[in-house]
């Protein structure tokens, strides 16, 4: 019977000690930490309609936890990219926890605001990460254009269309 009781208390024990172990973060700046990509390329964005979302992951390659201290916009609130950090939509995100061997997810898009130029412009920013002292940035470029948004429109006689700026059709359009 006390044999029962030994090992009974041994698994007790240890069902304790491993049940309330906190899991450790690794912080030293030799911490491994890589990214899916290094720059997000947006191709063509109209001025009005915004961007498709794109995305990247952040990996933790360690052993221990990581805690990414932040994960911001450099051109913070007034950038014309919004980013989605691990669930959280905001310019700035602090304290991020990646398990070991573990990832999370950024989500990128953009919206260009209308300019008076009828050429292309190239929008950039870049996206910091920083953690236990280092700091990482993936890029951000989107070229924009502004265009004349046709919507539903009815066409009833003959028209001319400049060659200005490029025509986006949205809903299609009907010619008598």
């Amino acid at each position: 019977m006390t044999f029962v009781k030994y090992v009974s208390l041994f698994c007790l024990v240890a069902a304790l000690a491993f049940s309330c172990r906190k899991d450790s973060f690794i912080t030293s700046p030799q911490a491994n930490l890589s990214t899916s990509v290094d720059t997000l390329k947006y191709d063509t964005v109209f001025t009005s309609t915004g961007s498709v979302t794109q995305s990247f992951k952040i990996f933790n390659n360690n052993n221990q936890k990581l805690r990414l201290s932040q994960v911001k916009l450099s051109g913070g609130a007034t950038s014309a990219f919004k980013i989605n950090v691990d669930g959280t939509a905001s310019a700035e995100v602090d304290n991020i926890e990646i398990n070991a061997n573990d990832s999370i997810y950024v989500f990128v898009q953009v919206n260009v605001d209308p300019t008076a130029g009828n050429l292309p412009f190239l929008i950039q920013d870049s996206i910091l990460i920083s953690y236990n002292g280092n700091q990482r940035f993936v890029q951000l470029q989107a070229y924009g254009q502004n265009a004349i948004f046709l919507n539903g429109v009815t066409i009833k006689e003959n028209i001319s269309w400049n060659k200005n700026l490029p025509y986006v059709i949205l809903g299609g359009i009907l010619i008598n």
